[in-house]
């Protein structure tokens, strides 16, 4: 309902314009706080865990498998996550220059405040 939809109704039998105003500012007022109160218990009963997986190539200097990926990505969506972030580094080998790549997904899914 608009708020000009809220001022729209008439004045109730032997009430003046005024008291048609304040009456129903009045009424819109509780009705807010009410929403907002629901909306409040919304947000404390629910709180977000995180989940962090890496998946790295199989070779030195290989390209990740993106089968492997989109597994992954399948199998968390299937478990409720939701993918919020992903971040690509280089894992130095102990021996020589090269390095395997890896990247780190980041989750989240929304569960119920303890």
């Amino acid at each position: 309902m608009g708020l000009k939809d809220r001022f729209t109704q008439g004045p109730a039998p032997q009430e003046s314009l005024s008291e048609s105003i304040a009456r129903r500012t009045r009424e819109i007022e509780a009705e807010d706080a009410q929403e907002a109160a629901v909306a409040a218990g919304y947000r404390r009963s629910w709180g977000v865990t995180y989940k962090v997986e890496t998946l790295r190539s199989k070779l030195l200097g290989d390209k990740m498998d993106g089968a492997e990926v989109e597994r992954l990505l399948n199998a968390r969506a299937a478990e409720g996550w939701h993918l919020r972030s992903v971040i690509e580094t280089e894992v130095q080998g102990r021996v020589g220059p090269g390095g395997t790549m890896s990247l780190m997904f980041i989750f989240e899914r929304e569960v119920p405040a303890a």
